[in-house]
């Protein structure tokens, strides 16, 4: 408003200026008598005087718009910051009450793969409940079924923190047999799931994820019981409102384990350790990534 009355007061001074002037030069071309040039004279100077009282106008306006322009910018700025920052916390206040977070109990069941489901992965290439031994490549596996061992773990599941659980994604399982370690990963550019099944008879859900080893692999030796120090699982749990979390599982087990009857073997699961090591993420549309 102070810039405003400037310019005002400006203007009005160089209109008096120009007032002031015209009188000085009738006053002057009437006492020299030289009267004829009196209108051409001021003509000339109104003329001169309108075009810098217009530029002087023109430039107010333009300066006004500029200053208003920036003045609306810098709102919109403010109004988007705000808006960002109220959707983080809607998103936050979201995550933070529909997460799942589950553990492995009870025990933990390793047998052979049956034959039906080897067939259907044949018939569908789809390797998304498979970990694969490392070295091992999936086209390779396709062509020649029998320099593999397919090996289907089953382990009871609950829910210890948060929502029900919608899905279980596999990162890398690793085991410790002996002074061994054997690291299994989906394969390349894929990700592995567990299925996640309902036992009618316990009335729980189990996970079951599916192994693929080298024939000659000590990792796991059908019929005989396998012993195991550790296993290490590391996996993102995904709730059924799709807000995902990363975290580790180790199994630490006690003898005696023992074979079933169908020849299975079962694991007496004496410890579960879970460890966060991913923050929950709203997991829509995409696959969760480990930072």
């Amino acid at each position: 408003m102070k810039n405003k009355g400037f310019k005002i007061k400006f203007l009005m001074l160089g209109w008096l200026i120009v007032i002031v002037l015209i009188a000085i030069t009738a006053i002057i071309t009437t006492l020299t008598g030289k009267t004829d040039n009196t209108f051409t004279i001021i003509s000339i100077i109104v003329s001169f005087a309108s075009f810098i009282a217009t530029s002087f106008f023109s430039i107010s306006i333009y300066n006004h718009n500029t200053s208003l322009r920036s003045q609306n910018d810098e709102i919109r700025r403010q109004t988007n910051t705000v808006s960002r920052r109220g959707e983080l916390f809607r998103n936050l206040q979201f995550i933070a009450g529909n997460y799942s977070i589950i553990d492995f109990v009870d025990h933990m069941l390793m047998f052979d793969e049956s034959d039906r489901y080897i067939k259907r992965l044949i018939e569908t290439n789809d390797f998304t409940f498979y970990l694969l031994e490392h070295g091992i490549e999936k086209e390779k596996v396709l062509k020649n079924l029998k320099d593999y061992t397919f090996i289907t773990v089953k382990i009871p599941i609950k829910i210890v923190e948060g929502k029900a659980i919608n899905k279980i994604s596999i990162h890398k399982i690793k085991f410790v047999k002996d002074t061994a370690t054997y690291n299994l990963a989906p394969s390349e550019n894929d990700t592995a799931n567990a299925l996640i099944i309902y036992n009618e008879n316990d009335h729980r859900q189990e996970a079951v994820i599916n192994l693929i080893v080298n024939k000659d692999s000590e990792l796991y030796n059908s019929g005989v019981l396998n012993l195991y120090q550790k296993i290490k699982i590391t996996l993102t749990m995904e709730s059924l409102l799709n807000v995902a979390i990363a975290g580790s599982i180790e199994l630490y087990f006690t003898n005696p384990e023992k074979i079933e009857k169908s020849g299975a073997n079962k694991y007496k699961i004496n410890s579960s350790q879970f460890q966060l090591i991913g923050k929950p993420k709203l997991n829509i549309g995409r696959e969760y990534e480990i930072e």
